[in-house]
């Protein structure tokens, strides 16, 4: 995307674990959260994409391991329990 704001599509594939590659737009840093921001790239860069979607492709143990930390990730954060949680927090701090 040249833009986004919270991906939907990039939190289904995090709720499954799937590896990401996206461009560094919107919400998706804080959506792949640290070890994610290595499959990052500037919007309008081709070239950049195919170097790490061919990174994962050929790295059996870097993709099933940053799948697993999205997949994690994804529970801990963006979970309809996780998000109710934040939002009875928010609440009781009113």
């Amino acid at each position: 995307s040249e833009k986004e704001g919270m991906s939907n599509v990039l939190l289904e594939a995090i709720s499954v674990g799937l590896p990401i590659v996206a461009t560094d737009v919107g919400a998706v840093r804080k959506q792949v959260g640290d070890m994610g921001e290595q499959f990052l790239c500037k919007p309008f860069d081709p070239e950049c994409l195919a170097v790490k979607i061919k990174q994962l492709s050929t790295d059996l143990v870097l993709r099933k391991e940053y799948g697993l930390y999205l997949h994690k990730r994804g529970k801990e954060l963006f979970s309809i329990k996780a998000i109710a949680l934040q939002y009875i927090q928010k609440y009781k701090q009113l």
